[in-house]
């Protein structure tokens, strides 16, 4: 995961979030959060399920968060 979360807006996404919102390795989104700066980021890999949890999860570098 640390390699794939090198770079400044690299993020790591559920299965679930990347349906949800079409996006695939190599896309981008305009993530905002509660009190926060916005961050633009770049999708790195989309994760399998591992869980019998249906989630939507993003993992972001604790410098962009």
């Amino acid at each position: 995961m640390q390699r794939l979360l090198a770079g400044p807006g690299d993020v790591l996404v559920s299965a679930v979030l990347a349906d949800e919102l079409g996006m695939r390795v190599g896309s981008t989104v305009a993530v905002t959060g509660v009190g926060g700066s916005g961050l633009r980021a770049r999708v790195r890999g989309v994760l399998a399920q591992s869980s019998l949890e249906h989630a939507a999860v993003m993992y972001v570098r604790r410098a962009d968060q």
